[in-house]
């Protein structure tokens, strides 16, 4: 028997002896086996009755939950234990090396906590009836690399603790903060953001963002496997600590720098997971070559399509569009799309990221983090690969566009505002009543000397400013107006510090003055009045952007018939079953009812006529959705613009630029063309958009940087 064999037979042998120790030692199958799974079901019965989509991370999580708690207690309680009594001390005088020993303790104790854990998902599943397990199969990953983490540290514990009175002392001092500030039980919504943000410097918390991210109805592949990755090098470097430090005699003591360096060494590994996860994600950005075999192409810009066409895209950046199917190297990934149009990826000018387009009980107490990547992942699935939220809580929508730019969340290109800037008790503070801190979504201005200080710190946050000069529209709604000179100041100081303004009207008269004052971009289509067309003149003179928003206007219309609304290309796509099935009910068609059916005709006929005549002049215009309001959903709403935006009369050409190149070129993305320099953000469908923009409603594949994020079922 050679040395290896003779190795692995020891190895298994050792094994089994610790098993066999382990069944013995009825204190440690208690909180091994017992209490996690009476834990597990205590729990439960108590959320049971949690909404059917919410069932599935709250299981996960309770195991996720248990899995630290045996890693924290289970194994250091054991180890030091048999250390104590003199058990581990006998391993010294066997010929195995220290690390195959701990390695056998470690199989053990997986094989005796894969058993535990098994029997909990099981009853979990029993007692709460989550649904299908095929829903989580992407979670399971996650709870693996899990327990590896949490052995890793409960072997730390072991090594440093001289008894096993003090290990339940260390274990809570570590396991109640990841208890409470993982989101594991209390919702991180619930904490202030600094707080939210410690709260994902543990292995726990990681955990709990990446089930999240896996039992969504669009799951984010990308953060799961971001989790596993840093939760599995975290525990391989936790091992390695432990077999380094670890001590098999009672009698030999640490001294105080050891002590010292040992918890310093904890320290580091139990928020090394959140870190390795940036540093991996940096790794895993873009890279390779991809090449693209199109029949056919519309470049952004062009009055026809082009092709066949070899699309060459390296590190998520378009390097070289050539005639025909150019033969690729062996290095190179192909996506074979000879049969399919490729196009530019969407974009939508105005959404509101962190609302549903839905109103329900608990509409404004979810978390608006994953809201936000929630409905950027739906916006993929549609095609949209470009998004500027026109308005959402700053701290949120900060942290995920640097997710996206990290890589942790797929979704499209975010370009965002930050608060909006309104009159005191002007559109939209009316919704600041249910966040903790107003300031995070609007600043209410009473004159322009408040600007200067308001504005402030948005400076080196934000890509652009949003101002809210609308009254409402009488006799449905109306609220203070933003003061005129305060406009104009707003206006004055956001140039100067190099950014855009675009300016939320309701009525004529308040476009007319938005645009004298220097407005780079209007919001919205007024619906009270035509515009005069001399603005109009004067906007297309400027370059003034309208984006009109026509999705939102017909969104109203189309709630009070929900079997339209779900016939609608992508809607059911974009919303789960429960949110489907909520468009029926009466509280969420609510607000729809405040303006009568004839009226709300009679504004999308103005809306439109405005649409037109501005066309007509030459204003450049953008497609804009305003998702996220009612019957206006993410990435579906846009489809609905650009079918509005053609029934006021723009040609498709002129349509699918609104959505495209005029788009990128409105955010100042590098996006919205087929040509070298440009993103990788395309999308391929069948059929030729520029005769029949229907065809843009058959998505075959949706790619972000060069990486296909979507792809048809």
């Amino acid at each position: 028997m050679g040395p290896t064999r003779q190795m692995f037979a020891a190895y298994r042998k050792s094994t089994a002896i610790s098993l066999r120790l382990w069944l013995r030692d009825r204190q440690a199958l208690f909180w091994t086996l017992a209490f996690p799974i009476a834990f597990a079901l205590s729990f439960a019965l108590f959320f049971s009755r949690m909404p059917e989509t919410d069932r599935w991370p709250l299981v996960l999580r309770i195991v996720a939950l248990n899995l630290v708690a045996l890693g924290l207690f289970s194994v250091p309680t054991q180890l030091v234990t048999w250390r104590e009594r003199g058990v581990l001390r006998r391993y010294l005088v066997t010929p195995l090396p220290p690390a195959t020993l701990l390695l056998s303790e470690a199989t053990a104790f997986l094989i005796i906590g894969g058993i535990s854990i098994l029997a909990q998902i099981v009853l979990l599943i029993l007692v709460v009836r989550p649904g299908s397990v095929s829903d989580v199969t992407l979670a399971l990953p996650v709870l693996a690399s899990g327990v590896l983490m949490a052995l890793g540290l409960g072997m730390i514990i072991a090594a440093v603790v001289p008894s096993p009175k003090l290990v339940p002392a260390i274990g809570q001092t570590l396991f109640l903060p990841m208890l409470f500030l993982s989101g594991a039980t209390i919702p991180a919504e619930l904490f202030p953001p600094w707080l939210r943000t410690v709260g994902e410097y543990n292995p726990l918390g990681v955990m709990v963002r990446a089930i999240e991210a896996a039992c969504d109805q669009t799951p984010s592949v990308p953060e799961v496997v971001l989790a596993v990755l840093s939760l599995a090098v975290a525990a391989v470097l936790s091992l390695l600590v432990a077999i380094r430090i670890f001590r098999w005699d009672p009698f030999t003591a640490l001294r105080p720098s050891q002590w010292a360096s040992s918890l310093g060494l904890l320290g580091a590994l139990l928020i090394s997971p959140r870190i390795l996860r940036s540093l991996i994600a940096l790794t895993l950005l873009p890279i390779g070559t991809v090449y693209i075999h199109a029949g056919r192409i519309w470049d952004g810009e062009s009055d026809r399509l082009r092709g066949p066409v070899t699309i060459v895209i390296r590190g998520g950046t378009i390097r070289q569009v050539l005639d025909g199917f150019v033969p690729l190297p062996k290095t190179a990934r192909l996506i074979d799309a000879r049969r399919l149009t490729v196009l530019p990826g969407l974009g939508d000018a105005h959404v509101h990221l962190a609302a549903t387009g839905l109103f329900y009980p608990g509409a404004f107490t979810e978390d608006p983090d994953q809201l936000i990547e929630r409905n950027l992942r739906r916006s993929l699935l549609c095609g949209v690969t470009m998004v500027k939220s026109c308005g959402d809580p700053l701290s949120s929508i900060l942290r995920v566009r640097g997710r996206v730019r990290g890589g942790f969340v797929r979704g499209p290109a975010l370009r965002l505002v930050g608060p909006l800037f309104t009159a005191p008790g002007g559109h939209p503070a009316q919704f600041a009543a249910f966040m903790p801190d107003k300031r995070e979504f609007v600043r209410e201005l009473s004159s322009p000397s408040d600007v200067e200080e308001q504005l402030a710190d948005c400076f080196g946050k934000v890509d652009s400013i949003k101002a809210v000069y609308g009254s409402g529209i009488e006799p449905f709604f109306n609220y203070p107006r933003l003061d005129r000179e305060a406009l104009a100041e707003l206006i004055r100081q956001a140039h100067r510090h190099g950014l855009k303004v675009t300016v939320h009207v309701d009525q004529p008269e308040e476009l007319i003055t938005a645009v004298e004052l220097g407005a780079d971009g209007i919001e919205h289509a007024p619906v009270a009045g035509r515009v005069p067309e001399t603005t109009w003149k004067t906007m297309a003179r400027r370059g003034t952007v309208l984006v009109p928003t026509l999705a939102v206007y017909d969104g109203f219309r189309q709630m009070r018939n929900p079997d339209s609304l779900l016939a609608e290309p992508f809607v059911r796509v974009v919303l789960s079953e429960d949110e489907q099935r909520l468009i029926r009910q009466l509280v969420a068609r609510f607000t729809v009812s405040l303006i009568p059916p004839d009226a709300q005709s009679h504004m999308m006929e103005v809306a439109q006529n405005n649409v037109a005549a501005a066309y007509q002049a030459g204003v450049p215009i953008v497609a804009g959705s305003d998702a996220g309001n009612p019957g206006t959903f993410h990435g579906a709403a846009l489809h609905r613009e650009l079918r509005l935006l053609a029934q006021s009369g723009l040609p498709p050409l002129e349509v699918l630029k609104a959505a495209t190149s005029r788009c990128a070129a409105w955010l100042e993305l590098p996006a919205g063309r087929i040509a070298p320099g440009c993103t990788g953000d395309l999308t391929a469908v069948r059929g030729n958009p520029l005769e029949h923009l229907d065809a843009l409603a058959n998505v075959q594949w949706v790619m972000r940087l060069g990486r296909v994020e979507y792809r048809a079922p």
